[in-house]
């Protein structure tokens, strides 16, 4: 598995078709006409639909960051919004200077 993929803003798509068209591996598709969808399994993370997106609507992301629980993008932290904690705190803003807590790096035996 890619260690980066695609995902799509649904409500900013306009289900263009444009990031499917690129995509080598055929990870996406629109939906219904409504939003563009992606196929984790088969997306590589190339980021060329990314590129060709007119609405900006395609972000790449890495699969290290989904498993540790970060999910803030660089909008969001401009909003001084953090979606991982939005139903925790919402009424506390993001902080970028509140550095997020990093795994120990002892193995265990």
């Amino acid at each position: 598995m890619a260690k980066r993929y695609a995902f799509v803003k649904e409500k900013q798509c306009a289900a263009c078709g444009a990031c499917g068209n690129v995509c080598p591996r055929g990870a996406i598709s629109v939906f219904r006409g409504c939003y563009a969808a992606v196929d984790e399994s088969l997306c590589v993370g190339c980021g060329l639909c990314e590129r060709v997106c007119p609405a900006n609507a395609v972000m790449i992301r890495d699969r290290k960051d989904e498993k540790l629980g970060i999910e803030c993008s660089p909008e969001d932290k401009a909003r001084g919004a953090c979606p991982m904690c939005r139903e925790l705190a919402t009424s506390i803003p993001y902080t970028p200077e509140i550095p997020i807590p990093k795994l120990s790096g002892r193995k265990k035996r």
